[in-house]
């Protein structure tokens, strides 16, 4: 019972959104010269820990230097943003917005939605209650719009008012940045250390169709190719203290550090229509069996898959899921079995992708009897009717796989690479 509600506090920040986003997608489908480095976060998850964890990350962020230099594949220096990391649930940036410069604003950098937004001022709702909140009366260059943004998620809602501002991401700013400024924010974003969420899916699905940061990052030359690279940092082994600062998004180029082997080549799956990243996958395997039926009720035997930076585990239609679980068996929440458990393969492109216990077994950490803080294992794979017939596959699969999110190329395209956390594992 208690891994069921460390399992359901997991993934209540994105699947809210989500598994909504999810139902809109169906009727979609049917109807339908700098790079720059944003460095992620990492946060833990646990209810006691929340409130205290946002203080840190708000007052620790302010510490960090806004950039740093590194040598792109074809030698140019571009600016990085440092960011505070702690454990896999959730992967955040920092960004700043306005003239002067306001916040620095801790976003999800989600390429399963597609719109900027952040709380406004007047905010007083109990999910606003210590956020970082921006303010367009002290801003030389916002620009009202006036429609209004509503984003419904499982709980409640997001509902605020479009503006136009400049936004600053790794340095980088974008100008005429159309976003959600919010007046009311559901309450249970007060449990979440962040302030917004940064879309990075595509205009199609946008609510009032405002453009994506990244489409005006490449729309102004701020980026020399249409495509942006994640890699996820990964927990392996036992909790980390906290200050990780491993996970990115390079924007408008790859870096092959992040590959296991950088001399490898990424396999691509194309986009089956650009509203979310979206790609065929057509079966799973555990422990190097195929389960059967998997992908049974999807059109020629083709599952629905996005891929997505925002979920913080893998989720399934039940019917497919469930046979997985099976033979994954019990994940002990003392950890003590992880490197027992079997590999669990998705098979996109004809290519078979291994994912491993390290990846797909959460460690949260609790608060014991006597103060002390301790870890527990959960499960990261799990099925929910509401998805059907769409897979998600969040962090764990993309903590094994850095990504390629191609917007150059006619359809757009995913591609994947084992990624160095392979290295750490024993």
């Amino acid at each position: 019972e208690h891994q069921e509600r460390t399992k359901k506090r997991i993934t209540m920040m994105k699947s809210f959104a989500v598994l909504f986003a999810v139902l809109m997608l169906g009727a979609h489908v049917v109807a339908a010269s700098n790079a720059v480095r944003m460095e992620l976060t990492r946060l833990r998850r646990t209810d006691a820990q929340f409130r205290r964890f946002a203080d840190v990350l708000h007052e620790k962020r302010l510490e960090f230097p806004t950039a740093e230099r590194f040598s792109s594949v074809d030698g140019a220096a571009v600016p990085v943003e440092r960011m505070w990391n702690d454990y896999d649930s959730a992967y955040i940036g920092n960004i700043t917005m306005g003239t002067p410069e306001q916040g620095p604003f801790s976003v999800i950098f989600d390429t399963g939605s597609s719109n900027l937004w952040v709380p406004d001022k007047s905010c007083v709702e109990a999910g606003c209650v210590g956020k970082h909140k921006y303010d367009p009366n002290i801003s030389s260059t916002a620009s009202l719009d006036g429609r209004r943004m509503f984003i419904p998620y499982g709980t409640g809602y997001f509902l605020g008012v479009v503006w136009e501002d400049v936004t600053t991401v790794a340095g980088v700013t974008v100008t005429g940045q159309l976003f959600g400024d919010g007046t009311y924010m559901a309450e249970f974003f007060e449990s979440t250390p962040i302030d917004g969420i940064l879309g990075l899916a595509f205009q199609t699905i946008a609510v009032d169709q405002v453009p994506p940061v990244f489409d005006n990052m490449v729309a102004q030359g701020l980026v020399p190719q249409a495509l942006f690279q994640t890699f996820l940092g990964n927990d392996y082994g036992s909790m980390p203290s906290t200050g990780d600062e491993s996970s990115v998004v390079v924007f408008g180029e790859i870096d092959t550090r992040y590959m296991q082997d950088p001399t490898a080549s990424f396999v691509y799956a194309d986009v089956i229509e650009p509203s979310y990243w979206l790609v065929y996958m057509r079966e799973t395997h555990v422990g190097g069996n195929k389960v059967p039926n998997t992908c049974q009720y999807a059109k020629n035997g083709n599952c629905l898959a996005v891929i997505d930076t925002g979920t913080s585990i893998i989720l399934g239609p039940s019917y497919d899921v469930k046979p997985i679980l099976a033979q994954i068996g019990d994940v002990y929440t003392n950890c003590s079995n992880v490197h027992t458990l079997p590999t669990v393969s998705f098979n996109i492109s004809n290519t078979l992708f291994d994912v491993a216990p390290e990846f797909y077994v959460l460690r949260q950490p609790v608060t014991a009897d006597d103060g002390s803080t301790q870890e527990e294992c959960v499960l990261g794979i799990a099925g929910a009717l509401l998805t059907a017939p769409f897979w998600i596959l969040g962090d764990p699969f993309l903590r094994a796989y850095t990504a390629v999110f191609d917007k150059s190329t006619t359809p757009p395209r995913v591609g994947f690479a084992k990624s160095v956390n392979w290295n750490n594992l024993s």
